[in-house]
């Protein structure tokens, strides 16, 4: 079965640098990549953390990447029922069997973020009370900004921390958290409409 399972996430990885290769190359010209909060990891690193698990930030929210996304024996081991998927370009895949929430969303410069943040946060909190030994798996391409940015409004609403202390915890819990400086800024504004 873990030679099963192997095989099984090296294809979904090999699979996703076809399909981000493909969207970038359509997509390099109209888009302005994001400044980031820090600095940016290599491209070896960037395929690396493909094959990481998704990161536990609450008891209930993990942050992950579209190979997570894709992986339903993990999305089945963690008990995940609610998947928030903060891209435009990856599908649903288990629709029939986990509850969606679309946030349809680049990481570019520029992109708004701000207008998501307090009615998918809310939908989070509301699937986490009515389903409390459930989890709900945050995600966008790599799991470093989109997601986080989701999670880190969630952590500021719901959990009444400063972005500061939020981003702290996400970045302790999952390494390559690199959040789109627009995003900070937009994250910011959300903390002082929730103090």
């Amino acid at each position: 079965m873990k030679i099963l399972n192997h095989i099984y996430k090296n294809y979904i990885v090999i699979n996703t640098m076809f399909i981000k290769g493909i969207y970038e190359y359509y997509n390099y010209k109209k888009n302005k990549s994001p400044n980031r909060i820090y600095k940016k990891t290599s491209l070896l690193k960037n395929i690396y953390n493909l094959y990481t698990d998704p990161s536990k930030i609450t008891n209930n929210i993990y942050i992950g990447n579209l190979v997570n996304a894709r992986d339903f024996y993990k999305l089945n081991e963690l008990d995940v029922g609610l998947i928030v998927n903060c891209t435009l370009e990856i599908p649903n895949y288990f629709p029939e069997y986990l509850e969606y929430i679309n946030v349809k969303i680049t990481d570019v410069e520029g992109e708004n973020i701000y207008k998501y943040l307090d009615t998918t946060v809310k939908k989070i909190n509301d699937f986490i009370i009515k389903n409390p030994t459930k989890k709900v798996l945050v995600h966008c391409f790599a799991g470093a900004s989109r997601s986080v940015s989701i999670v880190l409004g969630y952590l500021i609403k719901y959990k009444k921390m400063s972005f500061y202390d939020a981003i702290h915890l996400c970045k302790e819990k999952r390494d390559m958290v690199n959040v789109n400086i627009d995003f900070c800024n937009q994250l910011k504004q959300f903390e002082k409409l929730n103090e």
